[in-house]
């Protein structure tokens, strides 16, 4: 940009005079200058000037109070009042009938994050070189660009005015045109400011919005010879689009329209080689198809499907570009349009209507009622495609609807769910928001519509979400690598609701993911919610992690944080509850393949359950059964790790149900204490607010008002770079350096394993940037997790090693006295001890023995229930045995073999 110091723009006589002009151009217009108060934002005061001159405008400059202007107002409809009379500006937008100076404002805040004023000077000159570089030069720079006081407003001047016909068809023409701003130049702009009396500030003015800090605008940039006229009309073109279009096509537009794209128009007419689609703000920019001009000049809306290409002034829908390309009239020719918008599309026209039903935008219709007229059946559903499994099985209809919201949805509806009476499927439409009739023959008609449709596109299905081949399936989006031309969706007998989306990932990030910042069991529920999407690529078994602790401390905030990476942890939510059957269990378990499954209070299940639970979880396949003809059905599998909460541990609760407790059982959901010491619960770091409590309704709060977007991020970043997978595996190799020290027994390696998933997972998330974390917070939290898994594990690094020396300590305290009598007083004593003889106690330090015991009573009551050689290998990995059975000369029992067990065994 030039020279854009105060000193070199304040005064500049050019931009003064060029500005007073353009004000002063308009025949019948007035311009209103209205007035705030210092530190306020409220223009409550204006003076109308037929003509403006510049003395007046540096009078009004002068003063300590906010001055902004408005162009165009109607001198005839503001006539009651006297020119250059005080008015109040209420309802100012009906006076303004034409538009010289159009305006958008470019706050420095909406763009930075954290913006401070000392960054001010830096982001105007950033900002200006941005918009100029953005922008090209013919017919789009900015007539002239001011700062603001804490931003932009970049000023277009018009020499052929805008008549304003239309309130609401201005507003229209503004938001497309900021759109086009905005999607050039990567920066937002107020969306507030499409008012035609919207005011901007006025140049060489001072800004006394904040009393202390007032500023003094200035213009850095001014282009005399600038004309937005032709932009600025191309799109206020943009709107009619009045097709010629017989009944018949009705159907047939909108089964096409959803299979075109601007990339296959473009290859269809060998344009794409030449153009260059750059992707902004969801929008594609490129170089015009129409004319020479390379600069970015056509811009293209793909969720609307509108275009505007401001190099030749065309603009339209994407049946309009077609017609362009091929030389079409659309509006005459559209049935010519149409057909070869099919072929570009894929879509056979003879086979879009059948049976005599059609779809438009008013809903299904039948067209053969009795009296002519037709029939309605439903909103709009459009059958988009034939489905089928990769064994050409498991037929199915993908329908695509709109809800009552208008929120697009689809459902590839099982072609078995016609078998019946068609409840099931109207069942399921009605929750995806569609209307439909009620009378007996419509809801025969309708199923009738969805047997008949035959669209020629075809895609492959799969019965659940997760990993098929390299691409992620979510009920309501596949993510898969870029040029990927397959087309694969979920099938389902009923939509699963709950992963869904809301919010955006910066509402996430600020509103949940920070807060989890420090807080050891968040920060670790986070990282196993993106965990349990990379089994699959890992390698790693099935598995699960139990929170235990009392009620109230935030165990079911936590679940609710990690089931938000997924989808919304609300009522009837993304997260479950423990109270089902196994039956049902195994149901839930198949529909979270590859996902995270969350588990909300395990006391509500019968302690055998638990115990059967634990295996069937970590197995990853449901128990075979019989059909009844007496066959094999087809088992349900899953691959997942699970997220559990509880008040007693998983041990706790089989034994108090009468049950042994397995080992097994317990290394496949690791139970990670939720209280941690010295914290408000389960929370380590609460931030400024003034309660463990009101930090937890907070985080609930953010949960269930912004959700599903971290997981469709991470996916995205996942799925596009298969290499992701190697950084995963060296962040793997990173956390198991640090914590390998702690034991080498299989069940520890095991559970080590899965804690260095989750921190691998976590610091991926990082480095993708879903998560705003630092480097390290992920593998910080798993390390602790991990340490206050391993204190509580068991001896010698085994469970079973733990719960034998528990065995043996509840013994030697039962009958020590009685069945050990002290070795050195056994010889003086002999005939006073009982035949019960177990051993002896050896005293090695003051009131601390070593107990000595007999090998066949270590073998049969110390070691009851479990197995002599893995028993003392444990025991002596954990220092409570010394070597093993070893000859000793006792009195009165001569050389016999013993175990001798330290006196830490009491202790322990």
């Amino acid at each position: 940009m030039a020279d854009t110091s105060a000193r070199a723009m304040l005064r500049s006589e050019t931009a003064i005079a060029d500005f007073v002009a353009t004000l002063n151009e308009g025949s019948g217009t007035l311009t209103e200058i209205a007035f705030a108060k210092p530190g306020t934002s409220q223009f409550n005061r204006a003076i109308y000037y037929e003509q403006i001159c510049e003395a007046e405008i540096n009078r009004l400059s002068a003063g300590k109070v906010n001055v902004s202007f408005c162009g165009g107002l109607s001198k005839e409809a503001m006539q009651p009042l006297a020119l250059g009379s005080e008015s109040s500006r209420k309802g100012a937008d009906r006076f303004v009938n034409e538009k010289r100076i159009v305006s958008f404002d470019l706050d420095f805040k909406s763009n930075v994050t954290d913006y401070k004023i000392e960054q001010r000077e830096a982001l105007i000159s950033n900002f200006g070189e941005q918009i100029k570089t953005a922008l090209p030069k013919s017919n789009i720079q900015p007539w002239m660009t001011i700062f603001s006081g804490n931003g932009l407003h970049l000023h277009f001047k018009l020499k052929i005015p805008y008549r304003i016909e239309s309130l609401q068809r201005y507003k229209q023409v503004y938001d497309s045109v900021r759109s086009y701003l905005e999607c050039l130049t990567d920066l937002k702009f107020d969306r507030a400011c499409s008012n035609p009396s919207r005011l901007m500030r006025l140049p060489f003015s001072t800004n006394w919005k904040t009393t202390n800090d007032p500023v003094q605008c200035r213009v850095l940039q001014h282009d005399a010879d600038s004309d937005f006229s032709s932009v600025f009309g191309g799109f206020s073109s943009m709107a009619a689009f009045e097709y010629k279009t017989e009944r018949k096509f009705v159907k047939d537009k909108h089964v096409i329209l959803a299979t075109l794209s601007l990339e296959r128009v473009l290859e269809h007419f060998q344009y794409s080689k030449m153009a260059t689609i750059q992707q902004r703000n969801g929008q594609s920019v490129c170089s015009s198809p129409f004319t020479q001009d390379f600069d970015p000049s056509f811009y293209y809306d793909s969720q609307r499907k509108l275009f505007y290409d401001f190099s030749s002034g065309f603009g339209g829908d994407i049946f309009t570009l077609i017609g362009r390309l091929a030389n079409l009239n659309t509006k005459t020719e559209f049935g010519k349009v149409l057909h070869l918008a099919a072929k570009i599309g894929g879509v056979q026209l003879s086979k879009t209507e059948s049976g005599g039903f059609r779809v438009d935008e008013k809903g299904v219709w039948y067209q053969g009622g009795s009296d002519g007229e037709p029939i309605w059946l439903s909103s709009p559903i459009f059958v988009e495609a034939l489905t089928r499994d990769a064994s050409s099985q498991a037929w199915g209809r993908l329908l695509t609807l709109k809800d009552q919201d208008s929120v697009r949805k689809q459902w590839s509806m099982p072609m078995e769910l016609l078998a019946g009476d068609g409840s099931e499927v109207r069942r399921a439409l009605l929750n995806l928001g569609a209307e439909m009739a009620v009378g007996k023959r419509e809801r025969q008609l309708f199923l009738s519509f969805l047997q008949s449709s035959r669209p020629s596109k075809r895609a492959h299905c799969v019965n659940r979400v997760g990993w098929h081949s390299n691409k992620y399936v979510l009920p309501d989006h596949v993510f898969e690598q870029a040029g990927d031309a397959s087309s694969i969706m979920l099938q389902t007998l009923t939509p699963d609701t709950s992963i869904c989306v809301q919010g955006s990932l910066e509402d996430w990030q600020r509103n949940v993911g920070d807060l989890c910042i420090g807080n050891s069991r968040l920060v670790f529920a986070v990282s196993v919610a993106f965990a349990s999407a990379l089994l699959k690529s890992s390698g790693d078994e099935n598995g699960g992690f139990h929170l235990v602790g009392p009620s109230s401390i935030g165990k079911s905030i936590t679940l609710k944080v990690a089931a938000s990476i997924w989808g919304n942890p609300g009522i009837n939510g993304f997260i479950k509850r423990w109270r089902s059957t196994l039956n049902g269990l195994e149901a839930v378990a198949a529909s979270r393949c590859d996902s995270l499954l969350i588990l909300d209070e395990l006391g509500e299940v019968t302690a055998k359950d638990a115990g059967t639970a634990a295996y069937m979880l970590s197995g990853g396949m449901s128990k075979n059964r019989a059909t009844k003809n007496s066959t094999t059905a087809n088992s349900l599998e899953w691959r997942l790790l699970f997220l559990s909460s509880g008040e007693i541990s998983l041990g706790q609760h089989i034994s108090q149900g009468g049950f042994q407790v397995n080992a097994g059982q317990e290394i496949r959901m690791l139970e990670i204490s939720a209280e941690c010491p010295g914290s408000s619960g389960i929370f380590e770091n609460i931030y400024s607010f003034a309660s463990a409590s009101s930090f937890a309704v907070a985080l609930a709060n953010g949960s269930e008002s912004c959700f599903g977007t971290p997981i469709r991020h991470f996916l995205g970043k996942a799925v596009s770079n298969p290499s992701l997978y190697k950084t995963l595996n060296e962040k793997r190799r990173e956390f198991l350096s640090i914590v390998s020290t702690k034991g080498n027994h299989c069940q520890i390696q095991r559970a080590l394993n899965r804690f260095a998933l989750v921190a691998a997972a976590g610091e991926l998330a990082i480095e993708l940037g879903t998560l705003t974390w630092d480097q390290g917070e992920a593998f910080s939290a798993a390390r602790r997790c991990f340490e206050d898994w391993f204190q509580a594990w068991g001896v010698g690094g085994s469970r079973e090693g733990r719960q034998l020396a528990q065995q043996i300590k509840t013994l030697l305290q039962e009958f020590g006295p009685s069945r050990f009598p002290i070795l050195q007083e056994f010889k003086k004593n002999a005939d006073d001890h009982h035949q019960q003889l177990w051993g002896f106690r050896k005293e090695s330090t003051e009131n601390k023995y070593e107990w000595i015991v007999l090998s066949e009573v270590f073998r049969t009551q110390l070691c009851k229930g479990y197995d002599l050689r893995r028993a003392t290998r444990d025991l002596r990995d954990a220092g409570l045995l010394q070597g093993g059975s070893s000859p000793m000369r006792l009195p009165h029992l001569g050389v016999t073999r013993v175990f001798r067990l330290n006196p830490e065994i009491v202790s322990m």
